[in-house]
């Protein structure tokens, strides 16, 4: 079929930049930042079903990947791949207009809507590639670690925000940063003792953004972090029933206060 095949090309691409990598650190060979950047976009334009796709390399683009001074070797090229992989699988898996017309306008909540958004990329798109999902998990802590700084937020509550989406993200067998362990658990107790339907629904819904959209929506609203009546009007009427009783966390409210 032609998801076998694509899914093979994908596979032997991948191989291909980690025996890139492989050889650099053996030093049989010298891998230079034009072959590395031809290895990632090799793999990229796979991921994102577009044959003239290309990966930018410095600049002040948001999409940008770094630029490449030396070539990367070890640990720091898993990385690049893993961020070059997320943004294949963004292109391929969202729209960026719908996420912004649903993105709800309360700080916290708009935070965790992004970062939900891009695990559900990642874990749908990487479902059947164990080297992806590899490469993802060893960039995620740099990647919420970048946009813990830009998102406007104080350190205890990007702590708490994304500690809702790592417990999230243990259910999808995402990895996550250690640092976030416990405020991960406590959220997946929380979550577990309410039972909640909208996330056993944003589970099922991966591969649909719009549903998805619409379930993250539902859960931030049973979890009383959506400020604006507008964003709570919006949600889709397909969503779940719940008994009306919101769950107002200890370390966040709606407007971002701890």
């Amino acid at each position: 079929s032609r998801l076998r095949l694509r899914s093979h090309f994908i596979i032997n691409a991948m191989r291909m930049t980690a025996r890139l990598s492989q050889k650099c650190i053996n030093g049989r060979w010298e891998v230079t930042n034009q072959s590395t950047k031809e290895a990632l976009n090799i793999v990229a334009r796979a991921m994102a079903h577009d044959s003239e796709w290309e990966l930018v390399f410095g600049g002040n683009q948001p999409d940008a990947l770094p630029r490449l001074s030396d070539p990367p070797i070890g640990i720091a090229f898993d990385a690049l791949r893993g961020q070059a992989d997320a943004l294949a699988l963004s292109k391929r898996h969202h729209d960026g207009t719908y996420h912004r017309q649903q993105r709800p306008s309360a700080p916290v909540a708009g935070y965790i809507f992004d970062l939900m958004e891009d695990l559900r990329i990642q874990a749908y798109g990487a479902r059947y590639l164990k080297g992806t999902q590899t490469n993802l998990d060893v960039w995620r802590p740099a990647q919420w670690a970048a946009s813990a700084k830009v998102s406007g937020l104080d350190g205890e509550q990007c702590a708490a925000a994304q500690g809702l989406v790592a417990a999230f993200a243990s259910r999808l067998a995402c990895t996550i940063p250690n640092h976030l362990d416990v405020v991960a658990h406590q959220w997946g107790a929380r979550i577990a003792e309410s039972g909640l339907a909208s996330e056993c629904a944003l589970l099922e819904n991966l591969a649909d953004q719009y549903q998805f959209a619409a379930y993250c929506k539902q859960l931030l609203a049973d979890l009383d972090l959506l400020q604006s009546p507008a964003d709570q009007s919006d949600q889709s009427t397909a969503q779940p029933q719940h008994d009306g009783q919101g769950m107002q966390p200890q370390s966040l409210t709606s407007d971002g206060q701890m």
